[in-house]
C-alpha cells in the first residue's frame, strides 16, 4: 500500500514527492503506472492518464441492474484495481484511470533495481533527458 506519509484520513493519494516513482498492484508486484502520469481529478483518489505498458490493464464491462459499468483489472492477478474515467485531460483523450489506492504501492526510483524494477531504469534516464533534469 503507500506509505501513509502519501495517504490522506480517506485512504486516498495527497501529494506525491518531487522525485519519480513507479506505482506497483499490491497483488502480483506488476508495474502499472509512472508516478508523472499522475492526474490530479480532483476527488482526492488516485489517477493515471496512461499505464507504462498498455498490456498491463484489462478493462471489462459488468452490468448493474441500471446501466453497464467499466472496471480496470490487473492483467497480471485479474485484480479488481478501480474505474477507466472520461473526465481526463484533453491530451490524454479526456480518459483517465481512477484507482482504488489499497490496490496500489509505490516504488521509489532509487529503489527499483533492489525491488526487482531496474528495467524501468531507462525510462527515468529518458523522462530526465526529455525534462532537462538530472538523475
Amino acid at each position: 500500500m503507500f506509505s501513509k506519509d502519501y495517504v490522506n484520513t480517506e485512504g486516498a493519494l495527497s501529494h506525491l514527492p518531487e522525485q519519480q516513482r513507479y506505482v506497483i498492484q499490491v497483488v502480483s508486484g506488476q508495474d502499472l503506472f509512472y508516478s508523472t502520469e499522475r492526474y490530479d481529478n480532483g476527488t482526492g483518489r488516485p489517477s493515471f492518464t496512461k499505464p507504462i505498458d498498455d498490456g498491463a490493464l484489462d478493462t471489462r464491462t459488468h452490468h448493474q441492474p441500471t446501466t453497464p459499468r467499466s472496471e480496470v483489472r490487473s492483467a497480471g492477478a485479474d485484480s479488481h484495481l478501480g474505474h477507466p474515467v472520461p473526465d481526463g485531460p484533453q491530451e490524454a483523450g479526456r480518459r483517465r484511470y481512477g484507482m482504488n489506492s489499497t490496490t496500489l504501492r509505490l516504488v521509489q526510483d532509487s529503489s527499483l533495481e533492489e525491488e526487482g524494477y531496474g528495467q524501468y531504469r531507462s525510462l527515468d534516464d529518458s523522462r530526465a533527458e526529455s525534462t532537462g533534469d538530472s538523475a
